[in-house]
């Protein structure tokens, strides 16, 4: 009988360590995953809000406007024929806010991650209770810089071209218990205007889906200024 009950005991015990080997490792992984949801969530609005800050300070200096970047040639009447960017602008400023970004980013590379006691409980009824646990972070990352240019229909004769700064910010961070990464973009029009063409003396509308008397394409094509024999 006692060797019956040691045996017993022994199992028993090796079970509880099993179920608390499981629950720990249960634990850790969930806590984890949240910690690391935090993480990204935390990293991304820091890269978001520096590279907006920084392109706004560039933008207040006056020193992006559209002229300066492109270039019009027109013609003996005024009209607008062709358009250069100046790339040289363009990527003198590229550099410039892709550097000032990456500097206030590395100002301070350690971070601290404040996460509510609740919310690492994983229980929707604790979110945001608890005191909160700090986790020191560290953070790298990788600016990049780049312009695109749009143009948009305005009107008849006109045409809206956009000139916009697009930063993608590619990082990554360490935790005391984990690693994770984030990739980021935002975007901003840095300077635009509207080029107006010649006002054409007869303006011809198709409409695809038009409902109105007629069949084919002739009953979808409207006419306006001109003369039709």
């Amino acid at each position: 009988m006692p060797k019956i009950k040691k045996k017993l005991v022994i199992g028993v015990s090796l079970i509880i360590i099993l179920a608390l080997l499981l629950v720990t490792v249960y634990s850790y992984l969930s806590v984890r995953q949240v910690i690391i949801k935090y993480a990204v969530s935390y990293a991304e609005t820091i890269s978001l809000d520096t590279a907006n800050r920084v392109v706004a300070e560039e933008l207040s200096r006056g020193e992006i406007d559209y002229d300066d970047i492109v270039k019009l040639e027109r013609d003996l009447q005024n009209n607008v024929t062709s358009l250069e960017i100046d790339t040289t602008k363009i990527n003198y400023l590229k550099s410039t806010i892709s550097v000032a970004v990456s500097k206030k980013l590395t100002d301070s590379e350690d971070y601290v991650l404040s996460i509510p006691l609740g919310n690492l409980l994983g229980n929707e009824y604790l979110l945001g209770f608890g005191p909160r646990l700090k986790f020191k972070m560290q953070m790298t990352t990788t600016v990049i810089t780049d312009f695109e240019s749009n143009f948009y229909a305005a009107g008849i004769n006109q045409v809206l071209h956009q000139i916009i700064i697009k930063v993608k910010i590619n990082g990554g961070f360490v935790l005391p218990w984990s690693t994770g990464g984030f990739s980021k973009e935002t975007s901003v029009i840095a300077a635009q205007t509207v080029l107006v063409g010649v006002t054409p003396e007869a303006y011809t509308n198709v409409i695809e889906n038009y409902s109105g008397e007629g069949t084919g394409t002739v009953g979808n094509i409207f006419d306006y200024g001109a003369e039709i024999n």
